[in-house]
């Protein structure tokens, strides 16, 4: 890659204009033409830019000094020691930029899987984006045998599925974690990480929670006997929601029960994130018994520990919305619908975001607005269809499909009917 090309994409990385990079340092038309390759640089102002894009000069220089190539071989060597290693931000920029290279398929595997972990785990979707899609045409992810190194691919696999779960899309997350399982790791705790993820994705895809409980139950076990007490309160968690699915409330109750014991007897491991998800789902089973002042006080216990502008936040407003629409305090309704909303499209959480859309339409059908029912309705199908998110697409075009077939509009019904059944686009 050549220097200017190198600039431009630090800067890209930075999410900064030309004119913010060459503020003080040169023209922005002169950093333009670097940037094109239509003029060469001074030292000088290739160490002023280094500066402010937060690199060493020798990144910068046309080839790949072999220095910089020591420095990524020292980076790859961290991840090969341990995948889960803790990169700096300074590291991961200088690997994006490695990552434009031209280089052999292990090495792209390897800082592939190295980026994508890195960003899914920031939950920056943007730059996950670009690293999957890049990865995506650089890697022959199904082809069998591609590279020799299992290891290197289970984690990409595992990754790629992590990738899709943060995005919702939960059919392609689901198929990668399988693909992960299928090649199998030798560590038994990293299987039981991938048998959770798979439990906790298929929930989400299929309307049999007795498969969710059954890999639950192999992740729970492995948790248990490797002592590994923090994730085997997740799965903990998990299973109560799985159960309340079935509506086996008992079950439920005792999961969770469970959990809380845990935490009791190993005080160290609780955190405000755990005990959010105890409080939230404690909350759900009371929903689900219709039991609402008890699930209102779980909810608003949650929301107490919660960032307003988390992720967890739109989980408790959407919740917390099925309990004011039972209700029907309109005002507490309106305010929870545009946070709830608002919030979901901003962390881009588009599952979150059709339910949300859908249970919108179904106010305006309470009030008696049929056109806004109708316009919210088809425009939660839109995005449910763009995303993949099978599930709600069966779901609202069926309740589309019942209520013109009520209204006596066979064609539109049976229209609907089809997009539910899923035989046409």
């Amino acid at each position: 890659m050549e220097l200017g090309d190198k600039i431009r994409q630090l800067r890209l990385y930075h999410n900064i204009s030309q004119s913010m990079l060459a503020e003080g340092i040169c023209s922005v038309a002169y950093l333009s033409k670097v940037e094109n390759g239509k003029t060469k640089p001074t030292e000088h102002l290739v160490e002023k830019l280094s500066e402010r894009l937060e690199v060493t000069i020798d990144v910068l220089k046309d080839d790949l000094s072999e220095k910089y190539k020591r420095q990524m071989e020292r980076l790859i060597d961290k991840y090969d020691k341990d995948p889960y290693h803790i990169f700096l931000e300074s590291e991961i920029r200088i690997l994006r930029l490695y990552f434009l290279e031209l280089l052999p398929l292990e090495r792209t595997l390897r800082v592939f899987n190295i980026l994508l972990h890195y960003f899914v785990r920031t939950q920056d979707i943007t730059k996950s984006d670009e690293i999957f899609t890049r990865g995506n045409n650089l890697i022959p992810m199904e082809q069998k045998n591609f590279t020799q190194n299992v290891n290197d691919v289970f984690f990409l696999f595992k990754t790629v599925g992590n990738y899709f779960y943060i995005k919702e899309d939960f059919e392609l997350a689901d198929y990668y974690f399988i693909k992960a399982k299928d090649y199998g790791n030798e560590n038994q705790i990293e299987m039981a990480k991938i048998y959770y993820n798979i439990s906790i994705t298929k929930q989400r895809i299929v309307s049999d929670m007795n498969v969710c409980l059954l890999y639950a139950k192999h992740a729970l076990d492995i948790f248990d006997s490797e002592e590994k007490h923090l994730q085997a309160i997740n799965v903990l968690i998990s299973k109560s929601i799985q159960y309340n699915i079935q509506k086996n409330f008992d079950k439920a109750f005792a999961c969770l029960n469970e959990a809380q014991d845990r935490l009791t007897l190993f005080p160290n491991l609780e955190n405000k994130s755990t005990k959010i998800m105890i409080f939230y789902h404690l909350g759900k089973i009371h929903q689900e018994k219709e039991e609402f002042d008890m699930a209102l006080k779980q909810y608003n216990q949650a929301l107490d520990n919660t960032n307003k502008q988390s992720n967890e936040a739109v989980y408790i407003f959407n919740s917390l919305l099925d309990i004011y629409i039972q209700k029907k305090e309109w005002d507490r309704i309106d305010y929870y619908l545009t946070e709830a909303i608002n919030l979901a499209t901003q962390k881009k959480l588009q599952y979150q975001l059709v339910e949300l859309l859908q249970k919108k339409a179904n106010v305006f059908k309470l009030r008696g607005d049929e056109d806004g029912y109708e316009r919210e309705m088809k425009n939660a199908l839109t995005k449910a269809i763009e995303q993949k998110l099978s599930k709600l697409v069966k779901e609202i075009s069926n309740e589309l499909a019942d209520y013109y077939y009520e209204l006596r509009y066979y064609k539109k019904s049976s229209n609907y009917y089809r997009i539910a059944s899923n035989k046409t686009t």
